[in-house]
């Protein structure tokens, strides 16, 4: 017994192996699957250090796990990403993967014009991959970059993309969700209400139609208060929103911001009051700037009237090149002092929204 155990504790794997056993990894990164995950994950830390010398494989294998740790909405910011790669050394496989996994890098710290730029490097390699859900998968994650500039029109001919491939495997339902969700939030950036809510529907159907879905559900029900919230229809937002909250309580902070603004529309400023403390908890943990400053943003609007945080925040986002936040906000807090007959300091904040919406449209013409 001692001997057979000492022999498989220090077999060699051959290359070939291990590249399948990477390969099986990624497929189940790439869908989600937790806990088949975990498990490939710690027989890939076995037997990596048991493969045969084989560079390729550890740039390979080096990447995965940057990949896999992105799974993890509680990583974000605090994981850099693997530098030592020369991608310029590398073949074409390897290069796809290297500048996609950058593109989602960039996007997890919500860089969004320098995700687009590493997606521009990877697609000039995508057709050296021979998978077709891998291109789906790459047209995905970049029509989501594309929705945050945004730049509905190019977020949808991606989307759109991925959606023909996914609607081809009756195994990939939580893909198809996936796309009927994001083309829900383009039509609901580009405020076509009624079809956005068509899509966030069909989604939410094919979600709740599969096994280990808290994740996706989350995504769904979360979108669907901010397709209320968007019409300015709090009561109907509450309800998804605080659904999408009770999935996701550790990491939730975009469904609790929401229902920190809708519950401050209505003029219940207690519940909003505690679900920003909670928002503040929640993204300082995980080092989420962004929504610091959303959080930050709409208690002044609303309720502190704090100029210097609302100033600061749009100026955040303007040095993030977040035109459309910086706009919104500018405009949000123009109608609130509007509304209390504040005229003059109304106009100082439109006219900040209209400088922001012009770098906007200058970015579109880019």
């Amino acid at each position: 017994m001692g001997v057979c155990f000492m022999q498989k504790q220090y077999e060699v794997i051959t290359s070939e192996q291990m590249m399948k056993l990477l390969n099986t990894w990624y497929i189940h990164i790439r869908e989600e699957n937790d806990e088949i995950i975990h498990n490939i994950k710690r027989e890939v830390d076995e037997k990596i250090n048991r493969m045969e010398e084989n560079q390729t494989l550890l740039v390979y294998y080096s990447l995965l796990e940057f990949r896999y740790k992105l799974l993890n909405e509680n990583t974000i910011g605090s994981e850099a990403f693997p530098e030592k790669v020369e991608p310029e050394k590398l073949d074409d496989f390897l290069a796809y993967y290297y500048y996609f996994f950058k593109g989602m890098y960039e996007y997890s710290l919500k860089n969004y014009y320098e995700a687009i730029s590493a997606y521009a490097f990877a697609e000039q390699k995508l057709e050296t991959i021979p998978d077709e859900i891998e291109k789906a998968e790459f047209h995905f994650k970049v029509a989501w970059a594309f929705s945050f500039i945004p730049e509905i029109h190019i977020s949808l001919q991606h989307v759109q993309k991925a959606k023909a491939i996914f609607d081809k495997y009756p195994n990939y339902k939580h893909r198809q969700a996936d796309c009927e969700n994001l083309l829900g939030i383009c039509k609901i950036l580009g405020k076509d209400f009624e079809s956005a809510e068509i899509h966030l529907i069909s989604a939410l159907h094919l979600a709740e139609s599969l096994k280990n879905n808290d994740r996706l559900l989350y995504r769904i029900t979360k979108d669907l208060g901010y397709l209320y919230a968007a019409q300015n229809l709090s009561e109907k937002a509450i309800p998804y929103l605080e659904s999408a909250y009770h999935k996701q309580k550790l990491y939730g902070y975009k469904a609790v911001f929401l229902l920190a603004r809708e519950y401050f529309k209505i003029g219940n400023k207690q519940k909003a009051t505690e679900f920003i403390e909670k928002g503040i908890r929640m993204c300082t943990e995980i080092g989420e700037q962004d929504y610091i400053h959303h959080l930050n943003i709409i208690n002044s609007i609303y309720n502190t009237h704090n100029k210097k945080v609302i100033l600061d925040g749009i100026a955040y986002f303007r040095q993030k090149k977040s035109w459309a936040f910086a706009e919104e906000y500018a405009k949000e807090y123009a109608g609130y002092l509007y509304q209390h007959g504040k005229f003059r300091e109304a106009c100082e904040y439109y006219q900040l929204a209209l400088e922001a919406n012009n770098k906007l449209q200058r970015e579109d013409i880019k």
